[in-house]
């Protein structure tokens, strides 16, 4: 059966038809029953001489009025008879509506799914990465200060001593791995936004409670009674 067009989760043309129908014969069973109340008054009225006068116009009167009556419930009764014959089948169609659309919110739900588990570890790995780029920052910033403090007295007297070239050649080496560490830790990283992130979870949630309503309306459940409804677009 062909999907409809329009908003997924919405009304579908045989669960309209279904609905269209549950009203008109609601209608009818209203309209027989009305019907039935007037059918019983005008028993109720039946002339008193109706057997001693049966061609009185007084009589012959009330059976006309009888026999429209009754050609009128008799036209209700079958109108209503295949208005519920078309509800039923109506009713097999919309199941299968329901069955298809289950299955076109389960697929998406389980892309999705696979989706956000793929972005979400880039995220961690990305972060899990820039730790790691922090963590060196740190320590060859403590080599520094650590080389600072071990810098010789004589350094600034005598810097082309061999003593003050080689702290000097460890120190500026210390200070270009700080730089490149420094670069490493910035880089951007090519990650997916948290943002885009959450607006799959929150899409993955929107598709599991339109899920659990079309599987309550499959078991004859009120939809939303165990959670809410939604509608998915």
């Amino acid at each position: 059966m062909a999907a409809s067009a329009g908003v997924p989760g919405g009304a579908r043309p045989a669960t309209e038809r279904a609905r269209t129908l549950e009203v008109e014969i609601r209608s009818l069973e209203l309209r027989l029953e009305e019907l039935g109340a007037i059918v019983q008054s005008h028993r109720v009225e039946r002339p008193a001489v109706a057997d001693l006068l049966p061609d009185d116009e007084l009589v012959l009167g009330w059976k006309r009025q009888g026999n429209q009556l009754d050609q009128c419930n008799r036209e209700l009764s079958q109108r209503l008879a295949e208005r519920r014959e078309q509800l039923k089948l109506a009713k097999v169609d919309e199941t299968e509506e329901i069955k298809q659309k289950l299955a076109e919110i389960c697929g998406e739900r389980e892309g999705m799914e696979a989706e956000l588990e793929r972005m979400e570890k880039q995220i961690y790995r990305a972060r899990e990465l820039r730790a790691v780029n922090q963590a060196k920052v740190e320590h060859i910033s403590g080599q520094i200060q650590e080389s600072e403090a071990a810098k010789p007295r004589s350094a600034d007297y005598l810097p082309e001593s061999p003593k003050a070239q080689a702290w000097q050649k460890n120190h500026d080496s210390l200070l270009q791995l700080l730089q490149q560490a420094i670069k490493r830790r910035d880089e951007k990283q090519e990650c997916p936004d948290t943002l885009d992130a959450l607006k799959v979870a929150d899409r993955i949630q929107n598709l599991k409670r339109a899920e659990r309503n079309l599987i309550d309306r499959l078991e004859g459940t009120e939809p939303g009674a165990r959670g809410g409804l939604s509608f998915v677009g």
